[in-house]
């Protein structure tokens, strides 16, 4: 099976995935599992029901028990709204994405297989990133993530060249406040990465490249109240980051019925001490 990443590195996998598949004939429909790489060794064949495990294609996943235990949560592809806002809280909550081939929506049975199949598949590539950076017992070293950019020579930097940081989060041209959006959610996602690691050159360029990003918004989106979010620390900020960024998404979309739930949990949070 060919697993595409749109989001990470398949040779750095970080353990736990978003698992998109297209079905045939629909390319605005989109169905997703979430796969999860467990640290904890046990047999997931004791908790699942019969009538599921008999469906399971894979033996390992019901009765694996000698290495870390995968599981797709759900066991089966499920149908999702948005898949552009699933990918926008995955740069919020650093998940990898990954796209697989199409599938025949109809049939359940190829919906739970695909899902058991792509999940061993990307806890394949784990294992083997796992091994190869795991120290032995008794020692300790660093672990490493390979940087994809590692194999292309970095550029000589001349007195008055850009700065590479400022290339890096300049936003490209949008079109619409969709794609718009879409590059305010990759900031977020790099804000917050650089505020839990306490980067402040990062947080400061990452904020500008924000306020620019935000600036072409209508009132409507609360551009202002979503950054503040952003930079507030904790779930609760995370969380809040997340329904302002569901809601604009549903701005943009027109998706009007789905605002006032959003915005009652946005208005519960707030009030919370």
């Amino acid at each position: 099976m060919d697993l595409r990443f749109i989001r990470g590195n398949s040779a750095a996998p970080r353990g736990h995935a978003i698992i998109i598949v297209r079905p045939y004939g629909e390319p605005t429909r989109a169905l997703a599992t979430y796969c999860i790489v467990l640290p904890i060794q046990f047999s997931i064949g004791r908790f699942i029901p019969p009538i599921l495990a008999s469906q399971l294609p894979l033996e390992g996943l019901r009765d694996m028990g000698a290495g870390p235990t995968v599981m797709p949560v759900p066991p089966m592809l499920e149908d999702v709204e948005d898949a552009d806002t699933l990918i926008a809280l995955a740069d919020l909550r650093e998940d990898d994405v990954v796209e697989i081939g199409g599938i025949d929506a109809g049939r359940e049975n190829q919906r739970m297989e695909l899902a058991a199949l792509a999940s061993q598949e990307y806890h394949e590539l784990y294992q083997r990133y796992a091994s190869a950076n795991t120290p032995a017992p008794g020692t300790s070293r660093p672990v490493t993530r390979p940087d994809p950019a590692d194999s292309i020579p970095p550029p000589t930097r001349e007195t008055g060249t850009p700065d590479p940081l400022a290339s890096l989060l300049a936003e490209p041209e949008a079109t619409n406040d969709r794609d718009q959006l879409s590059q305010v959610a990759t900031l977020i996602g790099t804000l917050r990465y650089a505020q839990e690691g306490s980067d402040t050159r990062l947080v400061e360029e990452t904020l500008r490249s924000l306020r620019r990003a935000t600036a072409p918004l209508p009132d409507k989106y609360r551009a202002q109240e979503l950054i503040a979010a952003a930079q507030m620390p904790g779930e609760k900020g995370q969380r809040l980051t997340e329904l302002y960024l569901q809601r604009a998404y549903k701005l943009a979309a027109e998706e009007y019925g789905s605002i006032a739930a959003i915005e009652q949990q946005i208005r519960e949070l707030n009030n919370q001490a």
